[in-house]
């Protein structure tokens, strides 16, 4: 079922192109767009990686994970309240350059696709 429903909103989204099916993968961003220092939804699949679910539901997740915001050579990291296997909740990070920008996941090594995200004033 999970993976009809992930079938289902990668088809109705862009940027569901990530080659490798055994890592991450962004379906959308929730919002789309939103300031800096605010909480958004990173929603997909793959998140947690070769580590695994832990008990309570949430991904143990490995030092290497993180939430990448940035293109062209400045990317930074957000920090995660929340890390399921289909979704990540972060806070965006203060210094954040107003504007279209692209966020990205990687799990054990492997980076998703990117998604674009536009930070407002």
């Amino acid at each position: 079922m999970r993976l009809l429903v992930a079938a289902l909103v990668c088809a109705l989204w862009t940027g569901c192109a990530n080659d490798d099916p055994e890592g991450p993968e962004i379906y959308q961003l929730t919002p789309a767009a939103a300031a800096a220092g605010a909480t958004i939804d990173v929603v997909g699949f793959g998140f947690c990686g070769e580590l695994g679910v832990g008990a309570g539901g949430e991904c143990v997740v490995p030092p290497a994970a993180s939430v990448r915001i940035g293109a062209e050579g400045v990317v930074v990291r957000a920090e995660s309240a929340r890390w399921l296997d289909d979704r990540i909740t972060v806070s965006l990070p203060d210094d954040l350059n107003v504007g279209v920008t692209l966020v990205t996941v990687a799990v054990d090594g492997v980076v998703s696709n990117a998604v674009d995200f536009e930070v407002v004033p």
